[in-house]
């Protein structure tokens, strides 16, 4: 359902920086196929602007099909614009990321 999604979502986003692994394996439970593409592709880059040598191993290791594979592996590192502490959801409920980081 679009709740349940939503939920894994947020969760795989909150826990990115203490749990990257558990964080793409909640990504990867979302149903829907564009929402989950977006969220993985998100989540691998804000992981290798950490850790590109951990994301890598694991997305070597994860026994995705080689097309999701090389796709993830080519995302670029970018930087978590929620790294001090707000999260989509609150940023979204408060008027945007922009208002969030004022706080």
């Amino acid at each position: 359902s679009p709740e349940v999604d939503s939920a894994r979502s947020v969760l795989s986003e909150r826990i990115l920086k203490i749990d990257p692994e558990s964080a793409f394996a909640w990504a990867s439970a979302v149903h829907d196929e564009a929402a989950r593409s977006t969220l993985q592709r998100t989540l691998v880059a804000r992981w290798r602007e950490r850790d590109p040598d951990g994301v890598d191993a694991h997305l070597r290791a994860a026994g995705l099909p080689a097309e999701q594979l090389n796709a993830l592996l080519a995302v670029p590192p970018e930087r978590d614009p929620y790294a001090h502490g707000s999260s989509p959801v609150h940023a979204t409920r408060t008027g945007g990321a922009q208002s969030a980081r004022k706080r």
